[in-house]
């Protein structure tokens, strides 16, 4: 029960434009405000930038003025499609032997016997895994 929708025939893709887009994302103004700590470089590595990026989206802004608290204006990749995707996840673990001790007063002291030595083994674990 699908519904029908609309679209503007210019504003349709090309495979490869569509292709283009969902892998690099679009551009999305944020306003970021400076933290304790910060700096140009280090703003423009969070959001994948160079200090000259910020510079011309913040004429006037200055290294050695910025202030804690300043709200820079800064681009941010945007994905227009988010996928999620649930996946079952069965890991082999390896498990060690319960050895079980027993000291008895019919041995000589500080002297113990194993009673039932274990054996090693496999235990199956299941994970759902969600990715976005």
């Amino acid at each position: 029960a699908y519904e029908p929708v609309k679209a503007d025939p210019n504003k349709v893709l090309t495979e490869a434009e569509a292709v283009k887009v969902l892998i690099e994302g679009q551009e999305e103004p944020v306003t970021y405000t400076v933290q304790e700590g910060d700096s140009l470089s280090s703003i423009a590595t969070k959001f994948n930038m160079t200090a000259w990026d910020i510079k011309q989206n913040n004429p006037g802004v200055r290294e050695l003025y910025l202030q804690i608290g300043d709200e820079l204006k800064v681009t941010a990749p945007k994905a227009p499609v988010t996928v999620r995707t649930v996946e079952k996840v069965v890991e082999q673990i390896a498990i060690e032997p319960e050895v079980e001790i027993r000291q008895s007063d019919e041995l000589k002291a500080g002297v113990t016997k194993v009673v039932r030595p274990g054996q090693a083994g496999l235990k199956e674990m299941d994970y759902r895994l969600t990715k976005e």
